[in-house]
């Protein structure tokens, strides 16, 4: 009888399971796992919250671009030099325009645009000419056009750095051989 009863009680000094040791290593394992797959994901947000940022500015300074082309095309220019006067004045719609995107937005003469220091700034330049080429169908001859406008350049400072806008418009066009 004595030898029945030892066969049915279950053993309590099993094998399975699992040590300490085990155990850490596999918490460590899960740890850097873990780790380098919050890295990642840190890494792409910080890039995505750079590259929103950039466009952000950049759209800025291309909707200051374009809204400084609407006031030009509204003040019916005859030429560049009258223009020139009027955008140098105080309070004139073309400045009024930019600052209405980028409030402290300033006006900088485009002869000394590169060597300013302002963070914010625009420049327009008149009478610029540029020499295009296009093939005429008949023959394939190149043409010339040399074409007279307005050149408008934004720069606007973001925490990304400076974005820097060009815009053209034509007021005139002459075409040469």
């Amino acid at each position: 009888m004595k030898k029945m009863m030892r066969q049915k009680i279950p053993k309590y000094r099993s094998k399975k399971g699992m040590t300490l040791v085990e155990l850490l290593a596999g918490v460590v394992i899960i740890v850097i796992v873990f780790g380098a797959t919050l890295s990642a994901m840190t890494n792409g947000f910080a890039v995505t919250l750079h590259n929103a940022a950039t466009n952000q500015y950049a759209v800025e300074g291309e909707s200051v671009n374009e809204i400084i082309l609407q006031a030009i095309s509204k003040q019916e220019f005859s030429d560049g030099a009258d223009a020139r006067l009027k955008i140098e004045a105080n309070n004139n719609p073309i400045d009024v325009a930019a600052k209405s995107v980028v409030p402290g937005i300033k006006y900088v003469k485009y002869e000394d645009f590169e060597s300013s220091s302002e963070e914010d700034r625009y420049t327009v330049k008149f009478d610029a000419k540029t020499t295009v080429s296009s093939a005429v169908l008949s023959g394939r001859k190149q043409l010339n056009y040399a074409i007279s406008g307005m050149e408008i350049t934004t720069h606007v400072t973001s925490s990304t750095g400076v974005v820097r806008n060009t815009s053209f418009v034509a007021y005139a066009d002459q075409s040469g051989s």
